[in-house]
């Protein structure tokens, strides 16, 4: 049970922001300067529904220490907050207007972040089945068993 309770954290990342799905209070420790730090293994779970703050929260997560494993399908590479510039014409031109980067200098705007395990998320046949393949290989992955 432990490892379901205290080492086992899944983030659901879906719709536009990081949901914590289950965290045990053990799974993190105080460091010297008073702040908890997780200091076990933490699994994503992204989709194409994964844009904004959840990208962001995922971005984040990447170069972590104490690693992170992305398990699902790609972010939809929508980071930025959007600058609207009205045209001639009644039109309307929405750009970007930051650029956010990991610690290494990338950016996954337009790409999008890849998981490092490709599993469904969201689909009629993960629904009608009552499934959540992601979820189940993300818990897997976290307790050894994949």
């Amino acid at each position: 049970m432990r490892a379901a309770t205290a080492t086992v954290l899944a983030l659901a990342l879906a719709a536009t922001a990081a949901v914590p799905a289950t965290a045990a209070a053990t799974a993190g420790k105080p460091n010297t300067d008073g702040l908890w730090r997780m200091d076990c293994p933490i699994a994503a779970l992204t989709g194409g529904s994964t844009v904004s703050a959840g990208e962001t929260f995922a971005q984040a997560l990447i170069d972590r220490p104490g690693g992170t494993i992305r398990v699902g399908q790609p972010t939809q590479g929508v980071f930025s907050d959007v600058m609207a510039r009205n045209l001639p014409g009644g039109m309307t031109a929405w750009l970007p207007n930051e650029e956010f980067l990991n610690r290494s200098g990338r950016t996954y705007d337009g790409s999008g972040i890849p998981p490092h395990l490709s599993e469904p998320v969201f689909t009629k046949e993960e629904f009608a089945k009552n499934r959540d393949s992601a979820f189940d290989r993300a818990v897997s992955v976290l307790r050894n068993e994949d």
